[in-house]
């Protein structure tokens, strides 16, 4: 699991050189909701483990309310009731977060619902709502010479949406609204998973579509003019950069900024006082693998790397956060 429950997450990582300044930074426990799915079943469990962690020194919590296979872990009208998980169940009125939120107010804490966004499925368990009425906006994966729906892919656990399609976003959208609505007492809301899976994806005739809108020219040769395979006489497959590879880079950057940037927007119409939170991969030399460019807008990226246009800085959204975890 990418998160286990003693993991411990702090906003931002400037050294501290004394304890005095460590203490006055928040420090993060991220409890995952598949690991620990049987364990906080149980709301004198979930009164334990935060009584523990506010003892051990910890200021806030962050708790997974929606899963990678897109199912949310309090009883939501828009997206699919996570009420089972390895034989474990849990009726629909069990309110998981008002727990947290109870407990962790109890005791000055500051308590955060973490949603896992563009993730649509589980391929190992092959579950999700890519598996069921949404098959249609899985990523379309371009991988050693061809294209394939991410759900086929079994080497990869997360089946990941398409970041691009409005219908996706708007469905996400709806998603982070309802939590604002339902739980207006909670003090932030962290993203995880705002990206597109990888350097392969996605490459379906819709983002297609969209990225020669966004660049303004047609792709003649797609989808080799933006990423091209090759296999060597041993039979490995490597990928490589096509003409229109940069500006490739820079649109699906831009639809994680625009994205963001939506988000925020309706998030703090309903609730001005959200903090507005993200946690992403560290290696940003390699991130944009993902579509994602974390940093600020002042930050230029075209001087240090090739595959950074000169417009590139413009879908930095690092300014639009109010927590940021590595």
């Amino acid at each position: 699991m990418k998160k286990l429950l003693l993991i411990c997450l702090a906003a931002f990582a400037a050294a501290s050189c004394t304890q005095e300044k460590q203490q006055s930074k928040p420090l993060y426990m991220w409890f995952d909701c598949e690991g620990n799915y049987a364990t906080l079943s149980h709301p004198d469990s979930i009164r334990y483990y935060v009584s523990k962690i506010h003892d051990m020194g910890f200021t806030d919590v962050v708790v997974d309310v929606k899963s990678i296979m897109g199912e949310t872990l309090y009883k939501s009208d828009i997206a699919p009731y996570m009420g089972e998980w390895d034989g474990v169940t849990r009726p629909e009125n069990y309110d998981l977060l008002g727990y947290f939120i109870e407990e962790g107010h109890k005791l000055g804490m500051r308590v955060h619902g973490s949603l896992n966004v563009f993730a649509g499925g589980h391929n190992f368990f092959d579950r999700g709502i890519i598996y069921g009425d949404h098959a249609d906006w899985q990523s379309q994966v371009y991988t050693e010479g061809k294209i394939v729906p991410i759900s086929e892919i079994k080497s990869n656990y997360n089946g990941m949406l398409n970041p691009a399609n409005p219908e996706v976003q708007e469905y996400e959208l709806a998603i982070l609204r309802e939590f604002a609505e339902k739980y207006p007492d909670v003090d932030g809301i962290v993203f995880d998973r705002v990206r597109f899976d990888n350097i392969t994806s996605d490459f379906s005739p819709l983002s297609k579509e969209l990225f020669e809108a966004y660049a303004g020219t047609k792709v003649a040769d797609y989808p080799d003019d933006i990423l091209r395979w090759t296999q060597d006489a041993d039979g490995k497959w490597d990928w490589s950069q096509g003409p229109l590879f940069r500006k490739w880079i820079e649109w699906r950057a831009s639809v994680i900024k625009d994205f963001v940037t939506e988000a925020h927007r309706q998030l703090k119409e309903i609730n001005p006082r959200l903090l507005i939170g993200d946690y992403t991969g560290a290696w940003y030399p390699t991130y944009y693998y993902v579509g994602v460019n974390w940093a600020s807008k002042q930050f230029d990226p075209a001087r240090y790397f090739d595959w950074a246009t000169p417009e590139y800085r413009n879908t930095g959204y690092a300014d639009l956060l109010d927590i940021y975890m590595t």
